[in-house]
């Protein structure tokens, strides 16, 4: 299977709320730093999550305030 990448997606569409198997990356749009955080925590499995930030302040507040199992 080749590697898709789906934009616009809707972050209440079962692409973004379930696990997909396979090379798929779902990406949808945030009004910000703590709209991305509100969606990010919004999602009924939060097992982990993936920070990627130029600062390390910004990386330690979305740490502290993300809702997962584990955030990297």
């Amino acid at each position: 299977m080749q590697p898709t990448v789906i934009r616009d997606v809707p972050w209440d569409s079962e692409l973004a709320q379930e696990e997909v198997f396979g090379p798929v990356l779902a990406v949808g749009d945030a009004d910000g730093f703590d709209d991305a955080l509100r969606i990010a925590n919004a999602v009924r499995y939060g097992m982990s999550g993936t920070v990627f930030t130029a600062s390390q302040a910004r990386a330690f507040e979305a740490v502290e305030r993300f809702e997962a199992g584990c955030c990297t």
